[in-house]
């Protein structure tokens, strides 16, 4: 135990080699820096357990925490920057959270935080930015599928901005449970260029969030109800309910690929164009695997058929564009 005053790196701590574990700082915090910038490279995990409290940086300053391995959160812990400072978080293995407190930002107005999330995600503890600032979590594993999940919605009233690639990184986020960006703040959400969104069954919510498809993403929706356009709380997407916008390119890459009888929705755009592409892959039993069409007359450039059917619908029309 630290007692009430903790521990101060004060931006010395630069390298650890193997784990970093608190298990107990008492009343008090292990800090990393209280202004002074710094970089910290830590080539096994952080575990923080019980009431532990890890503090970035109390001060301003520019600084950055790399982890090679995974990072892990229980108990009462708290991770928090209590500052104006700027950080940059990334985590090569995963973030598991088990319980606690993740606050981005819980001191001074302004400063920011990035996390680079590059493994996968469960946030089933608090998740939040308490003051000013600006905030971003980054899904960004190189290649392959990262997968997340969330206990409990995000509460606070300041935004986190969730980014989905970072326009050159071909990931695959697959969210495993539904995942409530904000119910009262305005969490923006993005899926980039050549990254994919795999909700599977599963929600997006954000009551004032934006949602916005990247020119060249892909969105893999499961719901039965695909994915709706306006404030509607129908389908994968379900942000913007109070306000915002639902952007979804007429270039990106749609696939249904749900279990059970889908519709496209309202939101698939019309025409699709260009690098648009529409890919029916529902793997329903039989009788439980067909897409029906939403919008008449809808157009894109390619459609693929891997599984499952494609209705049209009753007197509609369906087009497929020159080159397609």
């Amino acid at each position: 135990s630290l007692g009430a005053g903790g521990m101060n790196a004060t931006g010395n701590l630069q390298t650890v080699n193997g784990n970093l574990t608190l298990v107990s700082t008492g009343t008090g915090s292990f800090r990393l820096s209280s202004g002074a910038g710094y970089a910290l490279n830590v080539g096994g995990n952080i575990d923080v357990q019980g009431s532990s409290e890890l503090d970035f940086s109390s001060g301003g300053g520019t600084s950055t925490v790399v982890v090679t391995g995974n990072v892990t959160q229980s108990g009462t812990s708290l991770i928090r920057k209590t500052s104006t400072a700027t950080i940059t978080f990334t985590i090569n293995g995963n973030f598991v959270q088990s319980a606690g407190t993740f606050d981005v930002n819980n001191g001074s107005s302004g400063g920011a935080m990035t996390v680079n999330f590059k493994g996968d995600v469960t946030m089933n503890g608090t998740v939040q930015r308490s003051n000013g600032g600006t905030y971003t979590f980054n899904f960004v594993k190189p290649t392959g599928t990262q997968t997340l999940s969330q206990g409990t919605p995000i509460t606070t009233a300041q935004a986190i901005i969730w980014n989905v690639g970072d326009g050159t990184t071909t990931n695959t986020l697959q969210f495993l449970t539904n995942v409530n960006v904000g119910t009262s703040g305005t969490s923006d959400v993005s899926v980039l260029n050549n990254a994919t969104l795999d909700f599977q069954d599963k929600i997006l919510n954000g009551n004032n969030s934006d949602f916005t498809t990247g020119a060249t993403a892909t969105l893999k929706m499961g719901s039965a109800d695909g994915i709706t356009s306006g404030n509607t709380a129908s389908g994968n997407v379900q942000t913007g309910t109070s306000s915002g916008t639902r952007t979804f390119a007429s270039t990106a890459t749609y696939i249904y690929t749900g279990t059970v009888n889908q519709v496209t929705g309202n939101g698939l755009p019309n025409p699709l164009t260009g690098t648009g592409k529409l890919t029916i892959s529902n793997t329903g039993t039989s009788g439980n695997n067909t897409v029906t069409l939403t919008t008449n007359n809808s157009t894109t450039p390619q459609l693929n058929i891997t599984s499952g059917f494609y209705a049209i619908g009753t007197g509609q029309t369906f087009n497929i564009s020159t080159g397609g």
